[in-house]
């Protein structure tokens, strides 16, 4: 029976992201050995199809440089393990770049891995129902399955299936008025939540303009429609609640360095971070702080940044949350625009310096949604740039 190396290759990579987000939270290492196994399959295509040995070449000596950079940095980091962690995932984004660029024909692809990582997440989000027996009701105020009681927090998995789906609207529908109100959003949600509720928001969001510029009645967009309409409420009337006892401890948590006021909510806590990552942004203004030193604003893991772009910037520095959301936005644009070439060489050269930084995995690429939105805006750059270039020849896909 002859096996078909490049069908094998694409149902690996499915199998692969169906079961990615149950992998990264619960066997982190197997989730690792699978994605080498994609590797060696994608790498063995390249060698059977003999597509440009140069291409290979370069990218083994450019994966090889990221590595030796990636120790070098790690080594000053202050927290080595995070530092290590961070920028494998980093690199994993990167393999699997050039991997669908050499080896796959991705219109199809990509429409693949987005079927199969909304069927992997809601898998997995019907495995936590079961496995805690949590109520519906629990998922609003916590904003996680299992609240507080140590069960597996799925909210980034949620949200990265509605960026799948937002993605695929948005993959067919371009129409300029939908976009310029997407794009009005998404910074201020950025900026002022956290990335998991900004990510649900924004996917919701995005169908709100769908209906609303497609002019659908189907009962699923009404559905929609409710929900983020019920979601943006519930969040108004919680920063309404919450506001007027934020004022009157205003000067109390500028005065707070260390630790935190047990009694103190999730909101108040976000502001006394903010407010402390501000001040420590000031300390060094042109590089940033925390360029290549992974530092945690506090201790507790569980005050880790939440990935609004000032904690970025105060982990990262200036540069490397301007980097990180320039990415972003170029494989946004790259998406609704015809240019190929120059898009695609500067959200790689993004990437490589994120690597190059040493980017935090607890702060960035733990973040399922932040790591399947750029994997999958790179693979649909990489199949554009591909696709266009397919008619030259050989040298020039190699240059």
């Amino acid at each position: 029976m002859k096996i078909n190396l490049k069908t094998l290759s694409e149902y690996t990579l499915y199998i692969y992201i169906i079961a990615l987000p149950y992998l990264a939270i619960v066997y982190p290492n197997i989730a690792d050995v699978i994605f080498i196994g994609f590797i060696l399959i994608t790498t063995i295509i390249v060698i059977r199809r003999g597509i440009g040995r140069n291409v290979l070449y370069r990218t083994g000596a450019f994966i090889i440089v990221l590595l030796a950079i990636t120790v070098i940095t790690s080594m000053m980091a202050d927290n080595k393990e995070t530092a290590y962690s961070g920028s494998w995932t980093l690199i994993q984004l990167l393999v699997f770049d050039f991997f669908l660029m050499i080896t796959i024909d991705s219109d199809k692809v990509i429409i693949g891995c987005l079927k199969s990582f909304v069927i992997g997440t809601y898998t997995m989000m019907l495995f936590v129902f079961a496995q805690t027996g949590v109520q519906l009701l629990s998922v609003l105020p916590t904003w996680r399955f299992g609240g507080g009681d140590g069960s597996i927090n799925v909210n980034s998995i949620g949200a990265a299936a509605g960026w799948s789906v937002l993605i695929l609207f948005l993959f067919y529908k371009q129409e300029r008025k939908k976009i310029y109100l997407y794009l009005m959003l998404a910074p201020m949600l950025f900026v002022f939540g956290s990335a998991s509720r900004a990510s649900l928001l924004i996917v919701l969001f995005g169908i709100c303009i769908y209906y609303l510029t497609n002019k659908q009645k189907a009962s699923y967009v009404k559905l929609a429609l409710v929900v983020f309409l019920l979601v943006l409420g519930y969040n108004i009337v919680e920063s309404l609640n919450l506001f007027p006892d934020f004022i009157s401890r205003f000067n109390q948590l500028l005065e707070i360095k260390n630790g935190i006021d047990s009694t103190d909510g999730s909101t108040r806590v976000r502001y006394q971070i903010v407010l402390y990552g501000i001040e420590k942004i000031k300390e060094r203004p042109w590089l940033g702080y925390g360029l290549g030193q992974f530092q945690y604003i506090f201790q507790d893991e569980a005050l880790a940044p939440h990935n609004t772009f000032i904690q970025i910037a105060y982990a990262f520095g200036l540069v490397g949350a301007t980097w990180w959301y320039g990415n972003i936005a170029l494989s946004a644009f790259r998406i609704f625009s015809r240019s190929n070439r120059h898009i695609f060489r500067w959200i790689a050269i993004i990437n490589t310096v994120l690597v190059c930084m040493g980017i935090s995995a607890q702060s960035l690429t733990d973040k399922t949604a932040h790591l399947f939105l750029i994997l999958l805006f790179n693979a649909d750059v990489l199949s554009r740039w591909k696709s266009n270039r397919e008619g030259n020849n050989i040298d020039e896909i190699e240059s």
